[in-house]
């Protein structure tokens, strides 16, 4: 189903110059692929905040891990 909304026209030449800039066909292409890029930040930084609670709950229960860089450093080295 089709809806309409009334924006002024200003502001539909304002999108429309925009989508073109960024080389979309049309308004709609580009807003839809604005809701797409918000909807996959959100999830990222969803997914970035279960980290952060991962890393917390790993803390808590085993404390300090030891820093392998140096390992893996040594033995890539051999």
């Amino acid at each position: 189903m089709n809806k309409m909304l009334t924006i002024s026209e200003e502001l539909y030449n304002q999108l429309e110059s925009t989508s073109r800039h960024y080389g979309y066909d049309n308004v709609e292409q580009m807003l839809a692929a604005l809701l797409l890029k918000q909807d996959e930040l959100r999830q990222r930084q969803e997914t970035a905040s279960q980290i952060d609670i991962l890393r917390e709950q790993l803390l808590v229960k085993y404390g300090k891990m030891p820093d392998s860089t140096d390992l893996i450093r040594e033995d890539r080295a051999r």
